[in-house]
């Protein structure tokens, strides 16, 4: 299974901004996505792979990846 840094970061934000997930989680996440941008040629240790892949499990089952992104305020619809 393999997880594009696009999914990882977009984890991150709505797990930062909906406080679904402890800073601790959300660094990891970002931490991933650098990994996947740069093909994964570094690893993620077991540790990072486990707490983030917990991370996912716990966004995706909020429902939050399944909403459309909100329009930032300010800008037109």
């Amino acid at each position: 299974m393999e997880i594009d840094a696009n999914h990882w970061l977009r984890a991150a934000e709505i797990g930062q901004n909906r406080r679904l997930l402890h800073r601790t989680s959300v660094g990891i996440c970002r931490t991933l996505a650098g990994y996947a941008a740069g093909s994964w040629e570094r690893r993620p240790s077991p540790k990072q792979a486990r707490y983030g892949l917990e991370a996912l499990v716990t966004i995706e089952g909020s429902g939050a990846l399944d909403v459309e992104a909100e329009p930032e305020a300010g800008r037109p619809t």
